[in-house]
């Protein structure tokens, strides 16, 4: 089980550094990345078809999950892969921020505002 510990770590010139383009390779992805300071955009490209996928947002951080397999049983409308076919990006809060200080709010006083941003841009291989 991940549970958040509030501490904030770097991630330069680890296994997580994905600042540069890069194969996720082998790398076990289910980590919760600080888009705080960036362009908060984030693009992933297919290595096979060339598929790719631009997601912007106004959230402070994404959880980028990539599961070992897919259940069997599933009726897929293509063909995957048994292994690692898929990547989830939810775009959010930091999770469980009122209990780290260290964390952007998520307090909404009253009479203000919230939106929740995400745009997914998906464009087909050449």
């Amino acid at each position: 089980q991940i549970v958040p510990t509030g501490k904030i770590l770097k991630t330069a010139d680890t296994d997580l550094d994905f600042r540069k383009s890069r194969a996720i390779g082998e790398v076990f992805l289910d980590t919760i990345f600080n888009l705080e300071g960036t362009s908060k955009e984030i693009n992933l490209k297919g290595d096979q078809l060339g598929i790719s996928m631009q997601v912007k947002t106004n959230q402070p951080a994404v959880v980028v999950y990539v599961p070992q397999d897919l259940p069997p049983d599933w009726n897929y409308a293509t063909k995957v892969g048994s292994e690692r076919a898929a990547i989830c990006l939810e775009t959010q809060k930091f999770p469980d921020a009122p209990h780290h200080e260290d964390f952007p709010s998520v307090i909404l006083e009253p009479g203000e505002n919230y939106s929740n941003v995400t745009i997914w841009k998906i464009k087909k291989g050449s």
